[in-house]
């Protein structure tokens, strides 16, 4: 698997600046939460690269594997003597209010087809990626997203998710910058219980190199934003049952970084 970058010292840095700032002179310490891919390539730790935060370290993490996906709430203490080198170390040390709540993968397949059918067992969405302006539903850590797709369903109702994605497939120039475009579908595995209601999964995809791949390309165009667009099954066809595709597609911005080395 892939290594995930850490941030560089003087990107670091800034991150433990920022938050030094922001906590004042009395207070020292800040509650963050977050999506994070565990990485074991940090001093011969486990970290967690957390989405708006960076690398991050606890010893809770020891026992996790590498790639594994995870939602943490923490607390970040600027006074705490093992954050005195946190810049040079390239990783901030937390306290885990809760244990990291571990996510299950979902299928990433870079191979579009059968777009007119719909899967055996497949439900509609409401929306394929919500709240992609908010940490607490949608991330990008090096080649994982994390999506949050919202659909009607029971209580203890149990999905499988796929993210489709053709790395063949031109960007569409819309606003002013290319947009790829991903589909999001679900299948119900389990029955749930009760009555209907929206109802919410979180999902992490491994995108096996295409995000980073999209990225460098990019880059190499000399551009500085480029656009991610989720599409989803919203309803299925009366009489034929094939997947009608929903028009409030979502879309996300993320901005160009130089190539990894």
């Amino acid at each position: 698997m892939k290594k995930i970058k850490m941030l560089g010292v003087a990107m670091m840095a800034a991150v433990v600046m920022l938050l030094t700032s922001c906590l004042g002179d009395t207070n020292t310490v800040t509650e963050g939460y977050g999506f994070g891919v565990i990485n074991n390539g940090a001093m011969f730790r486990n970290v967690a690269h957390v989405y708006g935060w960076g690398a991050l370290y606890a010893t809770d993490f020891d026992t996790l594997m590498n790639g594994d996906c995870v939602w943490l709430n923490f607390e970040y203490d600027t006074a705490d003597p093992n954050n005195a080198n946190s810049a040079t170390n390239g990783f901030a040390y937390v306290t885990l209010l809760q244990k990291p709540v571990e996510l299950d993968k979902g299928n990433f397949n870079p191979v579009v087809s059968n777009l007119d059918e719909a899967l055996p067992g497949e439900i509609a969405l409401k929306h394929g990626a919500y709240g992609v302006e908010s940490p607490q539903y949608f991330a990008a850590i090096g080649d994982y997203l994390f999506l949050t797709p919202v659909y009607v369903g029971k209580e203890k109702q149990k999905n499988s998710w796929s993210l489709y994605y053709d790395p063949s497939a031109e960007p569409v120039m819309k606003d002013g910058v290319y947009v790829y475009t991903f589909y999001v579908r679900g299948v119900m595995e389990t029955e749930g219980e009760g009555s209907d209601k929206d109802l919410a999964d979180i999902s992490p995809f491994y995108t096996y190199g295409h995000l980073t791949r999209i990225n460098d390309k990019e880059y190499a165009a000399g551009r500085t934003i480029f656009a991610l667009e989720f599409k989803h099954v919203q309803d299925f066809d009366e009489e034929t049952g094939a997947p009608v595709w929903g028009d409030n597609v979502t879309t996300y911005r993320l901005r160009v970084d130089a190539p990894q080395q």
